[in-house]
């Protein structure tokens, strides 16, 4: 029995400093009550939003915050995971990032960016499978939940799997119906996945969801939004039976898991003659195609955007 913690927490936009200090302090609780394994949500350190501004907040791997997160897993004897926004030469990526009690440093890229974050960074091309002291850890970032290639990807080769997240709700005022029903598949979804891939991959699932408000400008519309995160965070059996979930607000979960008997790999029991070859949970129509254009377009403007800001130096935040 391993016992974890969810974190569920929310972060205000690029202040780096007190963002980690508050995670710190939800840390030092997870560990009070027994936790060996702690989850932070996506981009814990520096708020979710989207501006050209988080190019000049990207990190290197060996730069603050996973030497916060090092520092931290070695004192307090924890294996720690939250996600960061990396920077790579030129290149810019959603990287989930695990440390250990001796310091090592584990990393993996975000396969599927949403919509426009594409924009802002690139996919990676790895499943994020890593054998550790205390198990086989299987990890994926928030979008990538929704993906076959993602659950394919771990299959057979993991004895947990840790999901750390960023999802937004959709509720925007006096929105049409359309958007009311993407918004409650969405919501759903973040729900179900989670359990999906528990049952499938017969593993425990650790799900970190942020809590607060989703605040930023649409690239290219000039429209301001202001919608609550979802939450929903949530520890799952490895027969795929919901441990505990919270609802929106700021919380965490304490739990503890069993892990599953490593021999056993369990086959393709449910999707791909009902939902296809691509998802494991619906996914409308017009959110599959407004995916696909974001992918295609929000690349050429990546593309274009970092290749300009190469010439100059990238600032990493001060922690």
């Amino acid at each position: 029995m391993i016992r974890v913690a969810s974190l569920q927490i929310n972060s205000r936009p690029f202040e780096v400093a007190e963002n980690l200090e508050k995670a710190k302090d939800w840390i030092e609780k997870a560990v009070s009550a027994g936790s060996k394994l702690v989850v932070l949500p996506e981009f814990f350190n520096l708020g979710y939003t989207y501006t050209d501004r988080l190019l000049e907040f990207s990190e290197p791997r060996d730069g603050p915050t996973v030497s916060w997160m090092k520092e931290l897993s070695a004192s307090l004897d924890i294996y720690l995971a939250g996600c960061l926004y990396e920077k790579n030469q030129d290149d810019y990526f959603d990287t989930l990032v695990i440390t250990t009690p001796d310091r090592s440093s584990l990393f993996y890229r975000k396969r599927h960016p949403a919509f426009w974050e594409n924009i802002y960074f690139r996919s990676g091309d790895t499943p994020g499978v890593f054998t550790t002291g205390l198990a086989r850890i299987g990890v994926a970032i928030c979008w990538d939940v929704v993906y076959r290639d993602t659950l394919e990807g771990l299959r057979g080769k993991v004895d947990l799997v840790l999901v750390s997240c960023a999802w937004p709700s959709l509720q925007v005022p006096g929105a049409g119906r359309l958007f009311k029903g993407v918004d409650w598949n969405l919501r759903r979804n973040a729900q179900v996945a989670p359990i999906r891939m528990a049952e499938e991959l017969g593993v425990p699932v650790v799900f970190a969801n942020r809590s607060g408000r989703f605040r930023s400008r649409i690239p290219l519309s000039g429209l301001r939004v202001s919608m609550p995160f979802l939450g929903q965070s949530a520890v799952v059996s490895a027969d795929g039976k919901l441990v505990k979930r919270l609802g929106m607000e700021e919380g965490m979960i304490i739990a503890e898991i069993e892990i599953p008997d490593r021999n056993e790999v369990r086959p393709d029991n449910f999707g791909k003659n009902k939902l296809g070859k691509k998802y494991i949970v619906p996914v409308p129509r017009v959110v599959q195609t407004f995916q696909s254009f974001w992918e295609w377009f929000g690349r050429l403007i990546y593309l274009s955007r970092t290749r300009n800001k190469s010439n100059s130096p990238t600032q990493n935040s001060k922690t």
